[in-house]
């Protein structure tokens, strides 16, 4: 993949569209994992004779972790997260054009990679495949790689299910359910616009954005939340 990354030499527009052939390519030859995409174990719960759960055990990656369908996840939820997260989502094929355009201005005029342009997709991919966490641009092509590869074998439901169950929240919480009940108590399935808005903004930055710890950081996180789904109507 090496080889590729002097592409991006080309200009901003040869280079997306020659990134694009690369990856089609690519991800026709190499399908995604399926046995990659199963669901980690749950975190083990002890709970009383009335259902009160008395302690949770963590999983064998050391996190509080329930897994749920996305029928059971409150749109709300769905909704914040992709107001913040990839407002395109639905219109794009795992990679966004228009946002990689900017990136790629962006990064040339720095010198640097500033911005990924990453779609939710993308972050999923990186969540089942950590390798690909690499800020660099033969890294952001792997990363793009393997959302095509991810598109090709998941509908945008199911990629949304595998992103809402595998992002991480804070204190050793992954997915939203763990999160819901964790924070507020609930099934995710029951939160509240407010609610929603700020799990939504969790997983840009967990441990500074904890409601616990960081109450004000996460208010002003989880206004922006509120403030771009009011955007986007």
């Amino acid at each position: 993949l090496k080889r590729y990354v002097a592409i991006v030499t080309l200009g901003p527009i040869a280079a997306l569209l020659c990134a694009a052939l690369l990856l089609e390519l690519v991800a026709a030859e190499r399908p995604f994992p399926k046995e990659d995409l199963r669901p980690p174990a749950d975190s083990t719960r002890l709970v009383d004779r009335r259902g009160a759960m008395l302690r949770e055990v963590v999983n064998g990656q050391g996190a509080r972790s329930r897994w749920v369908p996305l029928a059971k996840i409150s749109p709300l939820i769905v909704a914040a997260t992709l107001a913040v997260e990839d407002a395109r989502f639905f219109r794009h094929r795992g990679i966004d054009d228009v946002g990689i355009l900017r990136a790629l201005w962006d990064n040339l005029t720095q010198g640097t990679i500033v911005s990924g342009a990453s779609t939710i997709t993308m972050q999923t991919a990186r969540l089942i495949h950590p390798h690909a966490r690499r800020r660099s641009l033969e890294g952001k092509l792997r990363e793009a790689m393997e959302a095509r590869r991810l598109e090709r074998a998941l509908s945008k439901a199911e990629i949304l299910e595998q992103y809402l169950n595998r992002a991480y929240y804070g204190v050793g919480l992954v997915g939203v359910e763990a999160a819901s009940r964790r924070y507020f108590g609930k099934a995710a399935a029951n939160l509240g616009w407010a609610e929603a808005a700020l799990l939504a903004g969790l997983p840009k930055a967990p441990s500074l954005l904890d409601p616990r710890r960081a109450p004000q950081q996460a208010r002003v996180r989880r206004d922006h939340v509120l403030w771009r789904l009011n955007t986007l109507g």
